[in-house]
């Protein structure tokens, strides 16, 4: 469906694992007007979900689940 390998894909998830969840406190939800979801889907490894500010097109959250 992506077009990348098998070995590219567990690349890709290999670094999103390696990466520690933002820190939440510092984010200023009352500025947040609007938010993008986005969920990506690895069959039965986990999915990513990262949530973004649509006005400063930034993400203020993600995390893997597996």
């Amino acid at each position: 469906m992506s077009g990348h390998s098998a070995f590219k894909l567990r690349q890709i998830n290999n670094y999103w694992l390696s990466k520690e969840p933002p820190v939440l406190s510092n984010v200023n939800y009352r500025k947040i007007k609007y938010i993008l979801f986005d969920g990506t889907y690895f069959h039965k490894d986990g999915c990513l979900i990262v949530f973004i500010d649509v006005q400063t097109k930034t993400s203020f959250y993600y995390d893997f689940i597996g």
